[in-house]
């Protein structure tokens, strides 16, 4: 037999037990907003991400485009082989682009569109003084940016309106990227072209 004492005590803290069971669910369920189970809650969060706009990587227009490597110069950059056509390009010439379809005929004078090539110091001749120029900057190196205008006394050329030149000053002498026309169309591709322009050396 137990003492009276001690079975008074285990008694006591029994009830006391229950006592503190019971206000805790009574306090839960005070808690609860009515007619919403924890299932509602799961639903309600569920309908709120199938409504909740996330951020996607941005696809690279470039990811297709042709590389040209120019181990001369140390340089390289891509282009959409679909849109412009390069007929033979050497690190000695460098790159011309014309405007696809082209199929490269022999000693044709068609203008190019977009050209990157390569001058040894002084070799570099500028045909006419620019309307503008600026710096800017490409592959993490400071470069000009000549904004050219053609008129009468230039010929052939007066039809393309004008063009963007970028001179890039190496070790070894001077990279020149044209752009020949300024349709809008035609300075979004030079941008993204310049865009891919990489020092390899």
């Amino acid at each position: 037999m137990f003492p009276v004492r001690g079975s008074m005590t285990i008694i006591l803290a029994v009830l006391l037990a229950l006592t503190v069971s019971a206000a805790g669910y009574f306090y839960l369920q005070g808690k609860q907003t009515p007619g919403k189970s924890t299932i509602g809650w799961f639903v309600e969060d569920e309908e709120n991400l199938k409504n909740r706009t996330f951020s996607t990587p941005t696809p690279d227009p470039t990811e297709d485009w042709k590389t040209y490597q120019n181990k001369l110069w140390g340089f390289s950059l891509k282009y959409p082989q679909d849109k412009l056509v390069a007929c033979s390009p050497t690190d000695e010439s460098g790159l011309r682009l014309w405007t696809a379809p082209f199929d490269c005929p022999d000693g044709h004078d068609i203008f190019y569109e977009i050209s990157a090539i390569g001058y040894k110091q002084n070799d570099y001749k500028q045909y006419k003084k620019p309307a503008s120029t600026s710096k800017i900057q490409v592959a993490g190196k400071e470069a000009t940016l000549n904004i050219i205008k053609y008129d009468d006394t230039d010929g052939p050329l007066q039809s393309s309106g004008g063009s963007t030149e970028v001179l890039i000053s190496t070790n070894d002498g001077l990279i020149q990227l044209v752009l020949l026309g300024e349709k809008p169309e035609q300075k979004g591709k030079f941008n993204q072209i310049l865009s891919t322009f990489k020092f390899t050396k």
